[in-house]
């Protein structure tokens, strides 16, 4: 699978249409060439758009669902079958795409999700604090990678990715109120988590020499 190969057009956010019939993960896990053709094709395009809208570079997007992919492939024997085929290659794609951005230490270009900023600005202790959409990129992806599987899962899928509560059940096999009740919960997760980073001693300052 190269780059050029991948899709760089938006699309809305994936359903939760099963791998066919014709490339079952029995024969990934035998690297059939054809299953795993399949299994490309059928996931590459939903896993870009997810992907760019996390990283905001379009060859780095291509390369994050290449790796995901391949990484999925190579370890398909650990895919237990509790969630949809999809869901559990998305949750490889969302944490290669952390792994790049903490690693490159992008800065923030864009506001944070309104569920973020929203939670930063109950969080301090002045209401005209408007810092929240001036934090450093850094601080919100050790947050995001901070919550589990299913949070950083659901807060991907709302709050990046633009899914609606439909989709987001689809994706990941549940009731829409369940998926309504989670969220709401990763949300809780992330507010918490970006505070307590965001109150967080700069490293380098405390190691400057007094």
């Amino acid at each position: 699978m190269s780059a050029n190969s991948i899709s760089t057009d938006a699309s809305p956010a994936p359903d939760n249409r099963s791998l066919p019939a014709d490339a079952p993960v029995a024969l990934l896990a035998r690297r059939d060439a054809h299953a795993m053709d399949v299994f490309v094709r059928e996931y590459q395009d939903r896993l870009y758009s997810a992907v760019l809208r996390m990283v905001a570079n379009r060859d780095d997007a291509a390369d994050i669902v290449q790796d995901a992919l391949a990484k999925a492939i190579e370890n398909i024997r650990g895919f237990a079958g509790q969630s949809s085929l999809y869901t559990w290659v998305f949750r490889i794609a969302v944490n290669e795409a952390i792994t790049h951005l903490r690693r490159r230490k992008l800065r923030l270009t864009q506001p944070l999700p309104d569920a973020a900023s929203s939670a930063m600005s109950d969080a301090t202790d002045n209401p005209a604090d408007t810092a929240a959409n001036r934090l450093d990129y850094q601080h919100a992806l050790t947050a995001l990678a901070g919550l589990s599987d299913e949070h950083r899962l659901l807060i991907v899928l709302r709050d990046i990715d633009g899914a609606d509560y439909q989709q987001m059940a689809a994706v990941t096999g549940l009731p829409v109120g369940t998926v309504k009740s989670r969220l709401f919960r990763a949300r809780l997760a992330l507010r918490h988590a970006i505070t307590a980073h965001t109150h967080q001693p700069d490293a380098e300052a405390a190691h400057e020499p007094t």
